[in-house]
């Protein structure tokens, strides 16, 4: 798997770091990174506890920014994300819940599980709409709106990591 392969790749570049440079070697440690790196550094750091015996490497911690956890989670909360941030209106927004989610989608998408006010779904629903389970050649309608909604948000025009600033700037 190329996850595993670029730990295993990171972890040697490590190891021949701290063979090149000794007097690094027993200082505390932290890896860090941003974006995909929340994939990536979690596999390193489990390497690195796991090859303590060959290979120590004092591990303080690992700080992940702004981090990608979860594929799905990701493309599962895109629509979310998209409304509640109006790059997509309401009309949207219950179309694409019709069409990909039988109705299921957040009522009040500002209110978060655990907060005093509880998010409303359509009755019968649960709190996902898992599009990554229903976006296939079946569902054209909803891999179109999917499409659609993805597109507003990568628009070339807008920073994704700066949605509220002025266009092309």
């Amino acid at each position: 798997m190329l996850v595993e392969r670029t730990a295993n790749y990171n972890y040697e570049a490590l190891k021949q770091f701290l063979n090149k440079f000794p007097e690094y070697k027993g200082r505390p440690t932290f890896i860090s990174g941003e974006s995909y790196a929340g994939i990536y550094l979690p596999m390193l750091a489990n390497l690195i506890i796991k090859r303590q015996k060959k290979f120590p490497i004092n591990l303080k911690g690992v700080l992940i920014g702004n981090g990608m956890l979860s594929q799905i989670i990701s493309f599962n909360t895109m629509p979310l994300y998209a409304y509640g941030h109006a790059i997509i209106d309401e009309e949207l927004w219950q179309y694409f819940g019709k069409k990909c989610c039988k109705g299921c989608v957040v009522a009040h998408p500002e209110i978060l599980p655990g907060d005093d006010e509880e998010a409303t779904y359509g009755d019968g629903c649960d709190d996902t709409c898992n599009i990554v389970s229903l976006v296939n050649k079946t569902n054209t309608e909803c891999y179109n709106l999917t499409v659609l909604i993805f597109r507003s948000i990568n628009n070339g025009i807008s920073n994704p990591y700066d949605i509220y600033r002025d266009c092309g700037k």
